[in-house]
């Protein structure tokens, strides 16, 4: 019968390797040569599955670094009402026209420079002026006819 004993340093390697691993994991092996083949493969598996698992953090990070493909960024520009206006959207389609067109109604309504304006038409009124707008439009704006105002404010 074999005496079961704890693994000192000094007894070679396998055993230094099993003291190492009581050290840090708290688990009590023992010398003898029955678990000794036991205690080898149980090293290999370790050695295996820690190998496996660095290896899957590895691919994981350069999987998590790899940059979007085909960002795309449109700039647009473009002058009105006496400056300039810079618009940066991401995305394929292009706005250029579409800004462009609401930006001259929105001028064409507020702008105190231009003489049959909407606001330059309420400001020359002497008593009263008609925007156009009835109190059931603004309740009902898909009625209206001029209705920027009422739905995009």
């Amino acid at each position: 019968m074999n005496k079961i004993r704890l693994f000192e340093p000094s007894e070679g390697l396998n055993n230094r390797i099993a003291s190492t691993f009581y050290a840090c994991f708290k688990i009590k092996a023992t010398c003898c040569k029955e678990n000794s083949i036991y205690l080898n493969n149980y090293f290999n598996m370790l050695i295996r599955w820690s190998a496996i698992a660095c290896l899957a953090s590895i691919v994981l990070c350069f999987q998590s670094c790899k940059s979007d493909p085909a960002v795309t960024y449109q700039q647009l520009e473009g002058k009105t009402m006496g400056t300039t206006y810079h618009i940066t959207y991401f995305g394929a389609s292009d706005y250029q026209a579409a800004i462009d067109s609401l930006l001259k109604v929105i001028n064409q309504e507020v702008s105190t420079y231009i003489p049959n304006s909407t606001i330059s038409q309420f400001n020359q009124a002497d008593s009263s002026y008609d925007l156009g707008l009835a109190a059931q439009d603004t309740a009902h704006p898909e009625y209206v006819t001029r209705k920027h105002f009422i739905i995009n404010f």
